[in-house]
């Protein structure tokens, strides 16, 4: 969805990274110009020369220590890094280098009502690609939860009773 918002915000340059070319394909039809699988790259490197050395933004929707850090070595000065999934762990931090990154790190959990309202309204002008929906049944919600944990779910699963 992260890459939907971004193409309907203007966003010229929209570089997607997953381990999984399943959802690395949906984000692409979702918009994104480049996906990178960071299986088979060494990320930083591959990152920043997708991005012509001009990445100054990274939205992160796992929220673990190797993503985050991942993204911490891969922005140019200056940069943003909004977090949106929050796997947890703890992360050491470049304290003597920081300062001069000029680095916001930003989670996603407190934004404004306003905000919210500009999201519905970008929704409802249709900009929005919409992201895969996987229809199921209510009596499949253990394979349903089974496979979110496996990391088997392209989209979203939506249950419904029989």
């Amino acid at each position: 969805m992260a890459v939907a918002i971004a193409r309907a915000l203007g966003i010229g340059n929209v570089i997607a990274v997953d381990v999984s070319d399943d959802r690395l394909a949906a984000v692409h039809d979702l918009g994104a110009n480049m996906v990178i699988n960071t299986v088979a790259s060494d990320r930083p490197v591959n990152l920043r020369a997708a991005a012509e050395d001009a990445l100054y933004g990274i939205i992160d929707t796992v929220g673990q220590p190797s993503t985050i850090n991942h993204a911490i070595e891969s922005v140019m000065k200056g940069s943003k890094i909004v977090l949106v999934g929050m796997q947890g762990g703890r992360i050491p931090l470049p304290v003597p280098t920081l300062p001069f990154m000029a680095l916001s790190l930003l989670e996603s959990y407190t934004r404004s009502q306003g905000e919210l309202e500009e999201l519905v309204e970008i929704a409802k002008s249709g900009a929005l690609k919409p992201m895969p929906i996987w229809k199921r049944d209510m009596q499949c919600l253990c394979d349903s939860l089974d496979r979110l944990r496996k990391r088997q779910v392209v989209g979203r699963i939506a249950l419904s009773p029989s």
